[in-house]
C-alpha cells in the first residue's frame, strides 16, 4: 500500500475512531476520497458491536457522568441563574483541562479537543457534543483522553494533511455556532494563530501578528486565513519563493511582504 493511502487511513481513524480495517472499507467504497468516506461514515455507520464488544469499548453513561462533573462546575457563582445543564461552561472546561494536565497557554489540547468533538463554540462544549463525540471516539474515563491527546498531538505534528484540517477548523470554530458573521475577529484570529501557527510552522508569525495588530485589521476572510498557512509553508521552505511579487496572494498579504520591507 503506497504512502499516500496509509496517510489517508490514518486521518480517517483519527477523525472517527474507527479501527483501520473499518477505515480501508469506506475508503475503498469511496474511491480513497477521505472526505466524502468520512461523510459516508457518519450518515451510514457500520453496524453496531455486539454486547460484549460494547460493553468492552465504551460505557455512554460514564461519559455522561464526566459532562455532568464538569458541567456542574461553576454553577454555584452563577447569580444570574443562566447556567445550564447542557451547557459545559468556561469554568469546567478549565477544569476539565487542568486534570487532563493541559494547563499551559501554548497548549493547543483544548482546540484539539473541541476538533474532535466537532465543537461550535469557544470555551464551552455542549452535552450532545461532548457525549455523542467521545462516545464516537470510545474515550470514557480521563485517562483515556489523556492517551487521545497525547495521539492527536503527535498525529497533529507529523501530518500537514490532518493540520491544515485542524486549522480550517480553527477558523469556523472562532466564528461561532451561527456563522452569520464572514470573517473572524481580529483577535480572536490572533488567539488562534498563536496556539496553531507556532514560529516552528511559521517563522514569521510574531511580525505577522505585529502587522495586523498595526494595520487595525477589521477581520479575517477566510481566504486570507487558508492562504496564509500556504504562505507559512513556503516561508519554511524557500522564504524568497513566498515573497515572488508576480505570486497571487490576497491584498492583506501582499502588505505583509511590503511591510517586512520598509
Amino acid at each position: 500500500m503506497d504512502r499516500v493511502r496509509k496517510e489517508k487511513i490514518q486521518q480517517f481513524v483519527i477523525f472517527t475512531a474507527a479501527e483501520p480495517a473499518v477505515a480501508v472499507e469506506y475508503l475503498t467504497r469511496h474511491d480513497w476520497n477521505l472526505e466524502i468516506a468520512v461523510d459516508a461514515y457518519f450518515s451510514h455507520p457500520p453496524p453496531a458491536p455486539s454486547n460484549a464488544q460494547a460493553a468492552s469499548s465504551v460505557d455512554r453513561a460514564r461519559i455522561e457522568a464526566l459532562f455532568d462533573t464538569y458541567a456542574a462546575v461553576g454553577d454555584e457563582a452563577d447569580s444570574e441563574g443562566s447556567s445550564s445543564n447542557d451547557e459545559m461552561t468556561f469554568a469546567g472546561v478549565e477544569r476539565l483541562m487542568a486534570e487532563l494536565h493541559c494547563t499551559d497557554p501554548a497548549d493547543p489540547a483544548v482546540f484539539l479537543l473541541a476538533f474532535g468533538l466537532h465543537a461550535k463554540t469557544l470555551g464551552s462544549f455542549m452535552r450532545d457534543e461532548f457525549v455523542d463525540g467521545l462516545f464516537r471516539l470510545r474515550l470514557d474515563t480521563l485517562d483515556k483522553l489523556r492517551q487521545w491527546l497525547v495521539s492527536a498531538r503527535a498525529e497533529l505534528a507529523s501530518s500537514p494533511a490532518v493540520f491544515k484540517e485542524f486549522y480550517a477548523f480553527l477558523f469556523d470554530y472562532g466564528r461561532g455556532p451561527n456563522q452569520q458573521r464572514r470573517s473572524l475577529d481580529l483577535d480572536t484570529a490572533k488567539e488562534l494563530w498563536a496556539i496553531s501557527l507556532t514560529s516552528a510552522r511559521f517563522a514569521l508569525i510574531g511580525k505577522w501578528l505585529e502587522f495586523v495588530e498595526e494595520t487595525k485589521v477589521r477581520g479575517v476572510t477566510k481566504d486570507v486565513w487558508m492562504m496564509l498557512l500556504e504562505f507559512a509553508a513556503i516561508c519554511k521552505e524557500k522564504p524568497s519563493a513566498a515573497w515572488d511579487s508576480s505570486s497571487s496572494w490576497p491584498t492583506l498579504i501582499d502588505d505583509f511582504v511590503a511591510y517586512l520591507q520598509r
